[in-house]
């Protein structure tokens, strides 16, 4: 209201909390604006209060997240990737996305590895419908991997974590697929779920690493499955580079869905992503 008294301007978002007798604290967010008079002067200031406490309490949960980073080894799984394999070579998994059928969509980078090599390694696997090259350059290649289940990136999924590379040279030690789960999920847990994939996985290396996904969640959160799935499977098909990696009508193709509404869904999440970034509070919080 000081601030206000002073500006005679709107003070919007001011955050604060208050003790409460029971030893407990509540979190409020305040919009502030002055009602002048004739002359120009402040009349009155009319606030408008609203409870945080529980958007702040999950704020610091999402940020103060602890992931369980796994490193697995399995002969069954890296046969086809150690007969190309020559010198440092990774292959990582940029993100996974669920289609409606069940099959999913992988975005793929490789690194010591040639695109040829790399498509034809993922023709071998089993599941695997088709791969489309994205990109190739020096030293790196990205493919789109369509693929049915059950995968290894489903599994972590479905754990709550996600698979990071799925080869991953680690010196005489062998190859690793590496990837993290949340916290609390047990190591035996996620590997006995990866066997029902690959029976011969086994546990290397573990390590609780900590990984802020706050703006992540919060978009995950307000956006419609749709919506999400549209924004993700654009950014890693790299529709939003230039020149563009993928159309909009392949995308369309892929997702299932007329160009029009992959336009729609795409719209609309990123007006929301936006409005997250940028809006203090967010329509969901008001």
């Amino acid at each position: 209201m000081t601030r206000v008294l002073e500006t005679k301007e709107p003070d919007y978002g001011f955050e604060h909390w208050i003790d409460l007798p029971s030893g407990t604290e509540r979190w409020l967010s305040s919009n502030s604006a002055p009602v002048l008079s004739e002359d120009g002067d402040v009349e009155y200031i009319v606030v408008g209060f609203e409870d945080t406490t529980q958007l702040k309490e999950r704020e610091d949960k999402l940020t103060s997240d602890k992931r369980r980073g796994l490193g697995l080894s399995s002969k069954q799984l890296f046969r086809p990737l150690l007969d190309v394999a020559d010198g440092d070579m990774r292959i990582e998994v940029d993100e996974v996305v669920r289609l409606q059928d069940g099959s999913v969509l992988k975005y793929i980078t490789g690194r010591g590895i040639s695109a040829k090599e790399l498509i034809d390694v993922f023709d071998q696997l089993y599941g695997v419908k088709n791969t489309r090259l994205l990109q190739s350059g020096a030293g790196e290649c990205r493919v789109e991997v369509h693929v049915e289940a059950p995968t290894m990136s489903l599994v972590f999924a479905e754990l709550g974590g996600q698979v990071k590379s799925l080869f991953q040279t680690n010196g005489a030690a062998g190859p690793l697929l590496t990837a993290e789960v949340p916290g609390d999920v047990e190591p035996r847990t996620a590997v006995q779920a990866a066997q029902k994939v690959y029976p011969d996985i086994r546990l290397e290396s573990q390590e609780l690493q900590y990984s802020p996904r706050l703006l992540y969640d919060i978009v995950e959160d307000v956006l419609t499955e749709r919506q999400f799935t549209s924004l993700r499977t654009a950014y890693y098909a790299g529709y939003f580079e230039k020149p563009r990696k993928s159309t909009g009508d392949e995308l369309a193709e892929r997702l299932g869905i007329t160009r029009q509404t992959f336009n729609q869904h795409l719209r609309l999440a990123e007006e929301t992503v936006l409005e997250q970034l940028f809006d203090a509070s967010g329509k969901a919080a008001r």
